[in-house]
């Protein structure tokens, strides 16, 4: 399901509700299947292990490329990928919300008023400042959103999963590491400053928070006049 051109309000709240269940069970199914592929590996590994006993250290080193592929990159490489497009879903159905707000009260869609550097925080002063909407009950939501899940996907996108971006401070001083340490999420290098999601219940927040954000913001939309 896709939402192109003119919004049309009605079919906005199911199409939300759509795409975020098929979030979910991507992330459920992609685990899943990672994880039997790597099983399958690790078997086929231990095979070969099995076969030639006396050079079980020269059978992992010829492997060695392919070990970390099936147990760590691909992975990585998911779930680094899947955070980045469940945040840019969330960012196009903010502006979407922007679009339906501004055709219910006829008001023009333009966001150079704004001081905001970043396109989710624009979004959202649109509608406090141009639209008048109260956000006070996404509030919770919207913490969330801005000050760790939008950091994580900069130092992601920008920075390559790495959070030094000054070098003149040490790696507890640098934005964004009192989120990447968080070792219930995050593995994190203390000496290279990169770090990887081992989590995919923080795929799953991620998608949860953005959903209550987007369906409750989109209520108070469709009270406008």
């Amino acid at each position: 399901m896709a939402i192109r051109g003119k919004v049309i309000r009605h079919e906005l709240e199911p199409i939300l509700d759509f795409q975020f269940k098929q979030i979910n069970r991507y992330i459920s199914e992609m685990t899943v299947g990672l994880s039997r592929l790597k099983d399958d590996f690790n078997k086929y590994i231990d095979e070969e292990i099995k076969n030639e006993p006396l050079n079980e250290q020269s059978v992992i080193q010829h492997f060695s490329d392919d070990i970390r592929t099936y147990n760590d990159d691909y992975y990585n490489l998911f779930i680094r990928s899947t955070f980045v497009s469940i945040y840019s879903l969330f960012e196009f159905y903010s502006y979407k919300l922007c679009v339906l707000a501004a055709e219910k009260t006829l008001n023009a869609l333009t966001f150079n008023s704004s001081q905001e550097k970043n396109t989710i925080s624009k979004h959202k002063n649109y509608l406090e400042q141009a639209i008048r909407l109260n956000l006070k009950d996404e509030k919770v939501y919207w913490k969330k959103i801005d000050k760790e899940y939008k950091v994580v996907r900069n130092l992601i996108v920008h920075q390559n999963s790495n959070i030094i971006k000054d070098t003149s401070k040490s790696l507890n001083k640098q934005d964004g590491y009192s989120i990447v340490s968080n070792k219930a999420n995050f593995n994190l290098d203390e000496d290279t400053g990169d770090f990887q999601i081992h989590n995919t219940g923080y795929l799953f927040d991620l998608s949860s928070t953005s959903k209550h954000y987007l369906t409750g913001v989109l209520d108070k939309v469709l009270t406008l006049k």
